[in-house]
């Protein structure tokens, strides 16, 4: 158990350098279900492909223990430095625009915090407005 901690420790700290890293993302996912704290993985999860009926069901419990609120998600998704969604892959990026896109519809605005990464995401090809 103890190696388990250590592990997370790693791969949290790991992320602080390259927190698009999807390998980094999964492994660390993967080891808070390992742990039995899937909600918690969920987040690490959310913008990655996912395969595994336990990845869902983490996404899941991730989006429930936040009230399906997609500010919040958002905000519990989004790496502190905002830069590095412009090393996100396309996938990440379309999942980031779903996710903006609910919040349009949800609250009629684009809040603050993400308007840059919208601007991003237009100038890469994703526009997020119809």
């Amino acid at each position: 158990m103890r190696d388990l901690e250590n592990t997370i420790r790693s791969l949290q700290g790991r992320l602080n350098f390259n927190p698009m890293s999807s390998d980094i993302n999964r492994r660390l996912a993967h080891c808070l279900i390992l742990q039995g704290k899937p909600d918690q993985a969920g987040r690490y999860l959310y913008l990655e492909y996912k395969t595994l009926q336990v990845e869902f069901q983490s996404v899941y419990l991730f989006e429930k223990s936040l009230g399906f609120d997609p500010v919040h998600i958002a905000r519990h998704i989004l790496p502190k430095n905002y830069f590095a969604v412009s090393r996100a892959n396309h996938n990440k990026k379309l999942i980031l625009w779903g996710l903006i896109r609910r919040i349009q519809d949800r609250y009629h605005l684009t809040p603050r915090f993400l308007q840059g990464i919208e601007r991003h995401l237009q100038k890469s090809g994703i526009h997020v407005r119809p």
